[in-house]
């Protein structure tokens, strides 16, 4: 069999969201029963309407560790309104899966899938690094672009309702204003495009009206974890004497309390926030899960 058949790597480029398949195992032929479960999905989900300047760095080195850890499945997707070129998609997905390790398995395996398993860990780790950093390093580099829609809670929700399986869990890592701007549904825009303050509570009855964006039941056995960059980063002045842009504290507390609700709505069990670099992101998952 050709090893390229056997890398477990994908990276798909402005494909329908809908239409992407879970990307190949290394655990194929005679090791196909032997396929470790798949513990952990980990969504780079990248609001590309946002200006990514104060926390590119910062996202960057967490996105760098992802791949140390295996039984994972990573994605990266990105989105800004429902149009051509910005709706929501799949720019790269990969396993991290572990090499076999259990003797009797490798000394029952005909030495030639054995090795040609071997170099497909090595490759499928190899790409799995490499492609996860070149498509956040594109993706971050064209931000913002130009768009007059943000679909922030449309797209949240459909990420964790594609990934987040149950007895699987769920690390979600965000990258957005905060700056919602739906078609025909709720902005979060005030004067001269400035983030206006907001009422948890209203707004969360009025995206529990559409079935997209609507509460949603607990999975079992699943913990999903979501780290938030870059909410309500501002774009620095267009002239370096500019006066810069202030935000009163009662309109930041009024965005992470109602995204943090809205993210436990639909199934989150941990929400941080960072307005907008996350300080101290918890990639950890809790060795039990609640049930």
């Amino acid at each position: 069999m050709n090893i390229n058949k056997l890398v477990a790597t994908a990276i798909i480029i402005c494909a329908p969201f809908s239409a992407v398949a879970e990307p190949t195992s290394c655990y194929v032929g005679e090791l196909a029963s032997h396929r470790p479960a798949v513990l952990e999905a980990v969504i780079l989900l990248i609001d590309t309407s946002s200006d990514a300047t104060a926390v590119k760095q910062n996202v960057l080195d967490v996105v760098k560790a992802i791949p140390d850890k295996h039984n994972r499945q990573v994605v990266v997707l990105s989105f800004a309104g429902h149009a051509a070129g910005e709706s929501l998609k799949v720019e790269f997905e990969s396993l991290i899966e572990p090499p076999t390790a259990d003797q009797q398995v490798i000394d029952n395996t005909v030495i030639k899938t054995f090795k040609a398993h071997q170099k497909c860990i090595r490759e499928q780790h190899q790409q799995a690094r490499q492609g996860l950093l070149a498509t956040m390093q594109r993706l971050l580099s064209t931000m913002p672009v130009a768009t007059a829609r943000s679909e922030i809670a449309y797209a949240l929700s459909s990420a964790l309702q594609s990934y987040a399986l149950p007895g699987r869990n769920v690390i979600l890592l965000h990258l957005s204003d905060g700056l919602q701007h739906a078609q025909g549904g709720r902005s979060f825009y005030g004067a001269n495009k400035q983030p206006r303050k907001i009422e948890t509570a209203i707004e969360l009855r009025a995206f529990a009206k559409d079935a997209a964006t609507a509460p949603r039941a607990k999975l079992p056995g699943t913990y999903i974890s979501v780290l938030w960059w870059g909410m309500l980063a501002m774009p620095a002045p267009a002239k370096v004497t500019g006066k810069p842009v202030y935000l009163n504290t009662a309109t930041i507390g009024a965005f992470k309390e109602f995204w943090e609700q809205y993210a436990r709505s639909i199934g989150a069990d941990r929400v941080q926030i960072g307005t907008p670099n996350l300080l101290n992101p918890d990639l950890s998952i809790p060795a039990k899960q609640p049930m």
